[in-house]
């Protein structure tokens, strides 16, 4: 994954999934992490056993919502936005999850990844499709995010980094 090329503090990172098995663990869909992969913020499905969550480096960051996926056999849009002490997490532009730590910023060497939690992890790879994978240096609003979902995706596989 090439390098951000941007300071990145307050963020919103996102994609579309298609599971590959729901019974998977630990998995990563999309990550901002620094070079190296110590420290990261990252949408990760099922580490616990808990469904989608926020994952962090040393757990400092990390809950869980408790919303697990059903089924295999479609697309489900997945947002996390980080600002200031606020972290919320959206399936299909609907809120599921919040959180309150303190933000961390990236360096302009930081990565944007997709299917894997972090760079040096345990089991940190994701079994899915995935599309559209975005990493936004501002937190999107609900409104912006539902907008995103009811927009769909080409079906293209890309990852973007979106400088607003």
């Amino acid at each position: 994954s090439p390098n951000v090329g941007i300071s990145v503090s307050d963020k919103t990172i996102m994609a579309w999934v298609k599971l590959g098995s729901t019974s998977q663990t630990g998995g990563g869909l999309v990550a901002l992490q620094n070079n190296g992969g110590s420290v990261f913020d990252a949408i990760v499905y099922n580490e616990t056993g808990s469904g989608w969550g926020f994952g962090s480096d040393g757990f400092n960051r990390t809950t869980w919502s408790g919303v697990l996926e059903t089924r295999t056999d479609e697309w489900v849009h997945m947002a996390a936005s980080y600002e200031a002490s606020s972290y919320k997490m959206y399936r299909n532009g609907i809120q599921i999850h919040s959180g309150s730590w303190g933000i961390v910023t990236y360096a302009t060497d930081a990565i944007f990844t997709s299917a894997i939690r972090h760079v040096g992890g345990g089991s940190p790879y994701l079994t899915a499709k995935i599309a559209d994978s975005r990493l936004y240096n501002s937190v999107l609003t609900a409104s912006q995010i539902s907008t995103i979902v009811r927009n769909g995706f080409g079906g293209g596989l890309l990852t973007t980094i979106c400088a607003m």
